[in-house]
């Protein structure tokens, strides 16, 4: 399922977001899918193609994709520099929200790595006696950090503002309703879809580019 958006009604619906949600921190983009410096970038600067992710932790249909997609479309487009990758968060429950705001925790050349071993191991730790515990190890395994660390992350009020206010944002400004839920370019594409139905969007959208 594709949607196409024009640049200045998202910029107008974004700053109302903004508005709305009371998170004014930084100017308001033009296209609200542009990099924030909040963002943990996958791939070149300049690739020519920009995919966002937004994926809850705890949806085991955004564990499917980082488990079995993404691994393809890395090594296809992103390690090649024609695609650069976001993941963005839409926690849909406490768990959700606390994972990741552990994986903000870790420096941000380990922040893929934390969320890595989050979605691999997903099926494990959701269904834990004391899942915040497994994240934990997770954490620290992936992304060095230590439980001093991690306290301070999960009571962060920054940051817990930041990951809701993302969330809203995403609902508002993008129609965003479910996980995962893909940009590539402009085209919306909903659901784990296959490695093969991104390869079309990202190559009809690498065509355009080069019109």
């Amino acid at each position: 399922m594709t949607m196409f958006f024009r640049t200045a009604a998202l910029s107008a619906l974004f700053t109302l977001a903004l508005t709305a949600c009371g998170w004014a921190e930084d100017p308001a983009p033009m296209n609200p899918l542009e990099p924030t410096k909040h963002d943990r970038i996958m791939g070149g600067a300049n690739a020519p193609v920009r995919l966002v992710e937004y994926a809850s932790m705890t949806c085991n249909h955004c564990a499917d994709f980082h488990k079995q997609t993404l691994p393809q479309l890395k090594k296809d487009y992103i390690d090649t520099g024609k695609v650069q990758y976001i993941l963005r968060d839409m926690p849909w429950d406490n768990m959700a929200l606390a994972a990741s705001k552990l994986a903000r925790c870790a420096a941000p050349e380990n922040y893929y790595l934390v969320v890595d071993a989050i979605m691999a191991s997903q099926g494990k730790w959701i269904t834990a006696k004391d899942p915040l515990a497994e994240l934990k190890l997770l954490a620290r395994m992936g992304g060095g950090l230590k439980d001093d660390q991690m306290d301070a992350c999960l009571k962060d009020p920054d940051l817990h503002q930041r990951l809701i206010a993302g969330q809203r944002l995403a609902q508002d400004a993008l129609g965003v309703k479910s996980t995962p839920t893909f940009f590539v370019g402009a085209d919306m594409v909903e659901g784990a879809q296959t490695y093969d139905t991104f390869k079309t969007v990202i190559e009809k959208n690498l065509s355009a580019v080069k019109k």
